[in-house]
């Protein structure tokens, strides 16, 4: 027996007492026995007072006393709007299709963030409810999840997520886990969580996820492609499954353009090389020339330091808009004759614009590799190789003969609903 006398054995008694009490604590910063006293005590410490601790005793309170759930389906881990991320639009969007419950983990800058996304009612004929990440630890043992989806994409916004997700490492959890995720190589994200010096060599056998998922137990990997689960499948991955990018909103038929009018393109998603946004840029230049007034949109994530660094912040006839909101983008989106979406290399990641162009009957242009070689005649394939001119060229036909794809594009998108795609997740969950 170890005597409480302030001499050695009882300062080694305290130091190891100290060490379990940290043992115990959560791998987010909590263990969930602390919040759940802190939430029915009267004088909870300080560090329960700051912004984190309102969101994790709001979020243990909801998850304790809600009457609705006790066995949800499943538990989603990902970034939410007001994220600036087009997956925080994916998740939020695609649960409004769930007939299913589910509660939703996701990170947030500040408590006026956490209460934006947790006060915002999702829809759908499940219960879905949103939680601050920091309480996962106390979700996973207040519930009985029979599966938690991480989803994860390239992106820093999505590095508390990979954060927590990695910890599994060291912590296992008992729940069986899946990872969804939109695009294979995720060189950003792996690169800043330092998993691999080398992570932008892109290719079979290096792709970033692999990095991500190495050493978690996964039961299941979703992809948006065939042409991502062969690259995951090339990487070792096993058990991987191809489910589509959903069309998020109903069809809406597109007025035809004037004939011999000016022509508006737009491209849309964060600008880059790899994206053909200078091709793009240079053959509405050749447009433009021809028709002087001719616009071209460039709006996404990130628009606006592309243009400073292209040198075409304050360029005739662009419109640069940069991080736009939703409701914002879809309204750019419908107002032009059509839109460009280029990938000069395959490396199996979907596209969230495509489909919601798709949904407003906007004629695309977009490369013939990887997952965009689904949308079959939904859309004109153009390879990049051909030049800015052909490019041009290819605009001016798309935007003349708008209606002739417009059937192809309503049936895609009644096939691609985000409630379909929801049971389709719900049949890989039960067998």
């Amino acid at each position: 027996m170890i005597r409480k006398d302030g001499g050695f054995f009882d300062r080694l008694r305290q130091s190891l007492e100290a060490k379990v009490r940290k043992l115990r604590r959560s791998i987010v910063g909590f263990d969930h026995r602390d919040l759940a006293r802190l939430s029915r005590s009267a004088d909870a410490p300080p560090r329960a007072t700051d912004a984190n601790g309102f969101a994790a005793l709001d979020s243990l309170g909801r998850l304790q006393n809600n009457p609705h759930l006790r066995n949800p389906l499943f538990a989603v881990v990902s970034v939410l709007p007001p994220q600036v991320s087009g997956i925080a639009d994916f998740s939020f969007r695609v649960l409004q299709g769930a007939e299913f419950d589910v509660d939703v983990y996701f990170p947030h800058a500040d408590l006026e963030e956490y209460f934006l996304v947790t006060r915002r009612f999702f829809g759908g004929k499940g219960h879905i409810e949103a939680f601050s990440l920091s309480i996962f630890d106390a979700g996973l043992n207040l519930r009985k999840y029979q599966r938690v989806i991480w989803v994860l994409g390239n992106s820093l916004h999505h590095v508390p997520v990979a954060r927590l997700m990695r910890q599994g490492v060291r912590f296992p959890i008992k729940a069986r886990q899946w990872l969804h995720i939109h695009d294979p190589m995720m060189p950003a994200l792996v690169s800043h969580l330092a998993l691999d010096r080398t992570a932008g060599e892109c290719g079979p056998g290096r792709v970033g996820v692999g990095r991500i998922a190495e050493g978690l137990d996964l039961e299941r990997c979703i992809v948006h492609s065939e042409a991502a689960r062969q690259w995951l499948e090339a990487d070792g991955m096993r058990s991987v499954d191809v489910l589509f990018h959903p069309v998020f909103d109903s069809f809406e038929q597109k007025a035809p353009p004037v004939a011999d009018g000016e022509i508006r393109m737009g491209s849309f998603g964060m600008p880059s090389a790899t994206k053909g946004s200078h091709l793009v840029i240079n053959a509405f230049r050749e447009i433009r020339s021809a028709r002087p007034q001719s616009t071209l949109v460039l709006a996404g994530y990130l628009a606006g330091d592309y243009a400073r660094q292209a040198g075409i912040l304050n360029e005739p006839g662009l419109l640069i808009e940069d991080s736009p909101t939703p409701a914002r983008f879809l309204e750019l989106m419908r107002s032009v004759d059509v839109a460009v979406q280029l990938r000069l290399s395959n490396e199996g990641e979907s596209s969230g614009a495509i489909p919601q162009l798709l949904s407003r009957d906007v004629p695309v242009i977009t490369s013939p590799v990887g997952a965009f070689l689904s949308y079959g005649a939904t859309v004109r394939y153009f390879d990049a190789s051909e030049g800015s001119a052909a490019l041009a060229q290819a605009v001016l036909d798309e935007r003349d003969t708008a209606v002739a794809r417009s059937d192809a594009r309503r049936a895609f998108v009644a096939a691609h609903s985000s409630q379909r795609f929801c049971a389709d997740l719900k049949r890989l969950a039960l067998g």
